[in-house]
């Protein structure tokens, strides 16, 4: 299965999320939903970006997803929802990656223990940085809106 086939019915769900959030931010502070068809939105290249300029909105602040698949059921499909309200995208995604890059497997684990294999990176900028702190408010909505319909990764935060 194509991995953009494989983690579809989550990205529509994070995108139904960001729509409904939408409604309640102004129209000039609305966030773009994820595209699979946009590098600065979504990369399944995770391996092809060290050293590159591939992370998807790697310069900017706001909501990162990392996706993956239960490492014995490729069937339960795992989010990582995280922000980058102080720092880039890109400085948060390496900060969780780093310590695996050398052996190419990228892993988060679920509060229970359980281990996902991340396959996929998917990003919602915020192009104006003095907005970033909108990028809290995003992920905390999209993590409760989700956490029914995917395995959360959180081991912080979720309840």
């Amino acid at each position: 299965m194509d991995k953009k086939d494989k983690y579809k019915a989550a990205i529509d769900e994070i995108n139904s999320g960001v729509v409904e959030f939408n409604h309640l931010l102004a129209e000039n502070q609305r966030f773009k939903e994820i595209s699979f068809d946009e590098p600065a939105s979504y990369s399944d290249d995770i391996h092809e970006m060290w050293g590159g300029d591939s992370w998807p909105s790697k310069d900017r602040p706001g909501v990162y997803i990392l996706c993956g698949y239960h490492e014995k059921n490729q069937d339960i499909i795992g989010l990582y929802i995280g922000k980058a309200s102080n720092q880039n995208i890109g400085h948060r995604i390496y900060t969780h990656f780093h310590p695996q890059r050398k052996i190419g497997r990228f892993t988060k684990k679920s509060s229970n223990g359980e281990v996902f294999i991340i396959e996929a990176i998917c990003a919602i900028a915020i192009n104006d940085k003095q907005k970033s702190c909108l990028a809290s408010a995003l992920e905390e909505f999209l993590i409760a809106r989700v956490g029914g319909s995917f395995q959360l990764l959180q081991t912080i935060g979720v309840g």
